[in-house]
Formats: C-alpha cells, structure tokens, sequence
C-alpha cells in the first residue's frame, strides 16, 4: 500500500488557521460527497462545531473580554471539539483514500508525500460507452482495458470535447457508471480515464463520447 496519507498537524495551527482549515474540508467533502459517503462525523455537525468555534474566537478578543479565563475556557474547549472531529474525518478520508494523492485533495486535505515514481502507468486504452441492457436512463456505462499495476481508476467529463474536465468517479474495476439523474433531454457528454498507481496518475486515455437519455 502506499505511503501517502493526508497531513492533520493541527497543533502548529492558529486558531484562525484551524478554522479555515476546518471549513475546507467540510465544502469539499460536501461538493464530493458522492464519494465520501456516511462520514463518522456529519459534515453538518462538523460546520455546526466549526461556527461555534469562531464565535468563541470573536468573544475571546473582545475589549474588555480579552483574554478572560472564562472566554480562554470555551475556546479550548470549542478547538477541542473541532480537531477531535478533524481527526476522525482524516482517519476516514484515509480508508477511502488507500493512497490515492487525488481522493485526499478532494476532501480538501493535503497528503503528505508523493509516492516514488518508478515508471509511469500507460493511459487505459479502448475507452468505449458499453451499451448493456440494465443501463438505466440518466447513466453513462463506460468500459476501457486495465492496465497494469493499476490501484485506481479517475474518470474524467465534460460536455465540449476541448473543454474543463470534471472528476466524475474513482472506480478501482474498469467499468464505470455515471449518473445524471435529472436531464431532461438526451444528453452528450466525453469521457476520459486516467490510471493511478504507485507512480502517480498516467497520461488520459482516448476520449470517448456518451449519451444519456432523459429519465422520465
């Protein structure tokens, strides 16, 4: 398994620092959360500690509050709170993660190092959108050849051939389902997939273009 994890040091963090920190990871994991599913700590409760947090922070520099025993006490506590969640959301981005640099950034964490680079992976080859009888309206069902040495698999779109991609799913088999539950037209979209393994992410594969038809 790979070395690469995501970096907490929460203790070199001003309390500011610790707050922002804090409400990044809750809007990435928020905006990705299809990938971080039933964290062990509810994004809303970790926002809800986060905003209490701050306010202690306010009422501790407060002019003639400033730096009171009983202000310096509730925001201990309240930083207690937010890095004890912290540390369980990091623990769970690292099950999910097993390595992988990109899933780790996108719980809008850093990773510690980058794994050596013994050889680069090929680009998956043969990307094609497999028709197959329990495709369901609003999905994209993509299918391409492993490559070797693979642990994971990134699959790219966009709606322009030349335009911005988006990550659509990380997938460790290679086949992939993408969900767009509420077109209402049939709608084109391009894929492409990348392989990642112990030596970074390959090159993208051949791009590979997908209809999905209305869920009605």
């Amino acid at each position: 398994m790979s070395n690469v994890r995501p970096v907490l040091k929460l203790k070199s963090k001003s309390y500011l620092q610790l707050a922002d920190y804090s409400e990044r990871v809750c809007h990435a994991m928020t905006e990705n959360e299809w990938l971080f599913l039933k964290p062990p700590v509810a994004i809303i409760d970790q926002m809800a500690a986060n905003a209490l947090f701050r306010k202690c922070i306010l009422e501790w520099g407060i002019p003639g509050n400033l730096g009171s025993h009983a202000s310096n006490v509730r925001l201990r506590a309240a930083r207690k709170l937010v890095e004890k969640n912290l540390r369980v959301l990091t623990a769970f981005v690292h099950s999910i993660a097993q390595g992988d640099e990109m899933i780790i950034l996108l719980a809008g964490m850093r990773a510690n190092i980058r794994p050596a680079r013994i050889g680069m992976l090929a680009a998956p080859e043969n990307l094609r959108s497999h028709y197959h009888r329990a495709t369901k309206r609003g999905q994209y069902r993509l299918r391409w050849s492993p490559v070797k040495g693979v642990r994971t698999y990134h699959v790219y779109m966009s709606d322009r051939p030349d335009g911005s991609k988006t990550l659509a799913a990380v997938v460790t088999k290679t086949l992939a389902i993408i969900e767009l539950p509420e077109i209402s037209l049939p709608t084109l979209r391009y894929f492409w997939v990348s392989a990642v393994g112990a030596a970074g992410e390959s090159p993208l594969s051949n791009v590979c273009e997908a209809v999905a038809w209305p869920v009605v």
